[in-house]
């Protein structure tokens, strides 16, 4: 029998069976968070120090949280899937099983939001420690959602998930998918707030870790069960689940890394085998470790075209539901880093203690690995290198050389003394700000990264399903990525982006949480590049300006620099002196910053001259490569001219 028609044996006429098996896996998990949850007791509350909230907050929190976690998984699921695992129409529709799964995604969606609606108040009366009666009240409500993380973090939930429920009922349009999928990985994070990662010593390793681990396991339970239950894929069904057997490699890479991760800052030393919550994290490792061997053993036998591994594929659904609750059972438990734990106000405000001022040696050598940056850095510097490999002609090292300056730049601000004392000093900060959000862009703008991967990855069959550059090519040419790339809208959004978050409530966020300090520097990133990419970068837009056009916009955002620096110089009030959190860096009172206002100062000062020299920088860039405007290259003669020259490398996907 042909591997193809073998693969196929995993029909959709099975879709009940599987999803009587999720219902039952369902309802395991949530016996072991009711299991747990019981038998602790007022057991976490009295450690902590608060108050019973009673029985009833003790096992709803934990059950809804559960509920939530589901909710999300299968919304999420279905909205990867219907991206990365269907082909659209020839008119750019959906297909119908990518229909079905926007169905899917919008009842999810809305049972996701209800769910964290429902959670709001029990988690406000679990974590004030008072019965659910006290807080179900107007004055109840609205103290605890002022004076707690949590219940702040389900309402944004529930508003974000609420959202999706109408987007992906309205979605016709297979690319609309693609952000629709961004949205609910994006929804699933603003619980990382509130959990026992985001708080005390090593908090920005824990935080950063976390947002790594919920989203891989939410994609990675969600696809597959939107796998085994979709109908109609007929001959894509074998390409679908070899490529579930790549995503679900790669998910658990990320869920092993980052949970172990999590797992050495919430469970130090000897609590794993000393405490309960250390008992049931070793569970959880050790079935971490069988989805492991489950993970590697489907793939082997996906690839290898053998006959759909039903067994393999239920026990990682199974084992996969069970780690699900041990998770949430977690969340119910303290975590031993917080009992009897002394902890500094340095650690409580950063995660470590700064002990001596930022001299050149400590910025260079201080390392302090940031988990989520230095991982990526990494990963584009491989990717980019393996695609230079697989070409049939050469690159141009220049751009090799650029793209690698650009993972280094980026790497070494975010892990290294930079990294470590940018939170606690705001001259260090705007340092900082202008290497992620100007000089790592134009580097790695310069890369060319696009046409890398337009020469490098082929294109999908005709009759197959799309594949890494027509993901690519989706998003390019999204009306998103068209608007943003215009030139006047991009120069815009560059100049005023610093103008908005330093002098606007956002900064005071941004410097005392640090998952709003990472989420300021991607948007610093993200802001950059596609400055650089449209004004310098080697990529050609979605629209392509003339050169004259992109000289004129750099020319006018250059001054904006120097009027940022000299706002900064002339503030007369510290930036970063909210009313509602007090001044992160007076809380810090490191002993060589005797002055908050001369280091702001310091740092308008340095904001000023690092700006203007990276984009002379890109002055030079444009300069250099001016072409009169009937010299400029059409985009898709370009793309048909590298597909014309490409004859060997292979897809990602293959």
């Amino acid at each position: 029998m042909p591997a193809e028609t073998r693969v196929r044996d995993v029909r959709p006429a099975t879709g009940r069976r599987w999803s009587r098996l999720a219902l039952g896996c369902a309802a395991l998990a949530a016996a072991v968070v009711a299991v747990v949850s019981v038998v602790a007791g007022a057991f976490p509350y009295a450690v902590l120090g608060t108050g019973d909230p009673g029985t009833l907050v003790r096992v709803a929190a934990p059950l809804l949280r559960l509920t939530v976690d589901a909710a999300a998984t299968v919304c999420t699921g279905a909205l990867v899937f219907a991206a990365f695992f269907t082909r659209p129409q020839p008119s750019g529709l959906v297909s119908p099983p990518a229909f079905a799964a926007l169905q899917t995604a919008t009842r999810a969606a809305a049972a996701w939001a209800a769910a964290a609606l429902l959670l709001w108040p029990v988690d406000a009366a679990a974590t004030a420690g008072v019965p659910l009666r006290r807080v179900l009240t107007v004055h109840g409500l609205a103290v605890t959602t002022e004076a707690l993380t949590g219940p702040k973090a389900w309402l944004a939930t529930a508003a974000a998930a609420g959202a999706l429920a109408i987007l992906a009922r309205r979605t016709l349009r297979w690319r609309t998918t693609f952000t629709l999928s961004a949205v609910a990985v994006l929804a699933t994070l603003p619980i990382i707030t509130a959990g026992h990662s985001a708080s005390d010593t090593n908090h920005d390793i824990a935080t950063a870790a976390i947002a790594i681990h919920i989203p891989a396991a939410v994609v990675w339970l969600g696809t597959l069960l939107a796998l085994l239950r979709t109908r109609g894929l007929a001959g894509d069904r074998p390409a679908a689940l070899r490529r579930y057997g790549r995503l679900s490699a790669g998910c658990w890479c990320l869920v092993a890394f980052s949970g172990l991760v999590d797992a050495a800052v919430l469970a130090p030393g000897a609590s794993p085998v000393t405490t309960g919550y250390g008992a049931l994290l070793l569970l959880k490792v050790a079935l971490l470790a069988g989805l492991g061997w489950v993970v590697l053993r489907t793939r082997r036998r996906l690839l290898a075209g053998d006959p759909a591994p039903r067994r393999l594929l239920a026990t990682e659904l199974a084992v996969l539901a069970l780690a699900f609750g041990f998770s949430v059972a977690l969340t119910n438990l303290p975590a031993p880093k917080f009992i009897d734990a002394v902890v500094s106000g340095h650690q409580t405000l950063l995660g470590y203690d700064l002990t001596a001022p930022p001299t050149a040696l400590r910025l260079i050598a201080d390392w302090r690995v940031e988990v989520i940056f230095a991982p990526l850095c990494l990963l584009l510097a491989a990717a980019y290198l393996r695609g230079v490999r697989r070409l049939d002609r050469p690159w141009p090292p220049g751009r090799t050389v650029a793209w690698l300056a650009g993972c280094a730049v980026l790497m070494v601000t975010t892990s290294s003394g930079i990294g470590r004392y940018a939170p606690a000093m705001f001259s260090v900060e705007t340092v900082a700000h202008m290497l992620i959000g100007m000089l790592a862009p134009l580097l790695l703008a310069l890369g060319a990264p696009l046409t890398l991967a337009d020469a490098a990855l082929r294109p999908a069959p005709p009759d197959g399903l799309p594949g890494p550059r027509e993901w690519l090519s989706a998003g390019r040419e999204s009306v998103s990525v068209r608007t943003l790339t215009q030139p006047v809208v991009a120069t815009v959004v560059f100049v005023a982006t610093p103008f908005l978050l330093y002098f606007t409530a956002a900064y005071d966020l941004a410097i005392r949480y640090h998952w709003a300090h990472l989420a300021m520097d991607v948007f610093f990133l993200a802001v950059g590049y596609l400055f650089a990419w449209t004004v310098t970068g080697l990529d050609p837009t979605p629209a392509p300006a003339p050169s004259l056009l992109r000289l004129g916009v750099l020319l006018v955002a250059m001054p904006f620099d120097v009027v940022f620096g000299a706002a900064i110089l002339a503030s007369g009030h510290i930036i970063g002196d909210g009313s509602a959190s007090g001044n992160m860096y007076r809380a810090l009172d490191l002993p060589w910053v005797p002055s908050l206002a001369d280091d702001q100062r310091l740092g308008g000062f340095l904001a000023l001259v690092t700006s203007e020299l990276i984009m002379f920088a890109m002055l030079a860039v444009v300069l250099i490569r001016w072409r009169p405007a009937a010299a400029e290259p059409d985009y898709q003669e370009l793309l048909d001219e590298l597909a014309q020259r490409r004859t060997r490398p292979a897809s990602l996907d293959a």
